[in-house]
């Protein structure tokens, strides 16, 4: 049986196999549920990312973290009344909780990270793209107050200096696509 590895063993790796194993039995339990106030489920949402981003060139590190970015959702699904909840719309720093995750699960730095720091591309738009707020879903501009709001200009600077900054922008974009109802897309397995 699945077993929820906290925060505080995240250096711990497991086999390949158990990670698949753990990540499948996770979409298994949650990712039929709602993707938080969206018209598409968890599991619809996160294949839906996947198949954007294979088309991206971006890599197949991508891919893997597009398919998982929202996993610390689900994961908080799991803690139930003790997860810090963002109102209606999910699990407080979920980034970070699955970024961590993922990591203890034997996934590579960057996996971990384009997980762990995919909300920064949504405060970096606020913050440099005028209009960007207003197009943002209600269940979207809801978890930014929580996220911290939009980049100050200082933070938006530095963030555009980072290695990682193409893809996650790009997380940011496949994460505001995949939100298409009965969108045909590759399944999980």
């Amino acid at each position: 049986p699945w077993r929820h590895r906290s925060l505080n063993s995240a250096a711990q790796s497991v086999s390949p196999q158990a990670a698949v194993h753990e990540i499948a039995a996770l979409f298994d339990r949650h990712g039929g549920g709602e993707y938080i106030g969206e018209k598409v489920s968890q599991l619809e949402h996160a294949l839906q990312a996947a198949e954007l981003a294979s088309r991206s060139g971006l890599g197949d590190e991508a891919v893997i973290a597009a398919l998982l970015h929202d996993c610390g959702h689900m994961l908080g699904l799991d803690d139930g009344a003790a997860a810090e909840r963002m109102g209606e719309c999910g699990v407080m720093h979920h980034e970070r909780r699955g970024g961590e995750w993922l990591r203890g699960l034997g996934f590579s730095d960057r996996v971990a990270a384009l997980v762990a720091r995919h909300v920064e591309a949504k405060r970096f738009l606020c913050c440099v793209q005028p209009g960007y707020h207003e197009r943002l879903s209600d269940a979207s501009k809801v978890t930014l107050t929580y996220q911290g709001g939009p980049m100050s200009v200082e933070e938006a600077a530095r963030f555009k200096q980072d290695d990682l900054f193409k893809t996650i922008i790009a997380m940011r974009h496949w994460d505001e696509a995949a939100k298409v109802p009965d969108k045909e897309v590759p399944a999980l397995d």
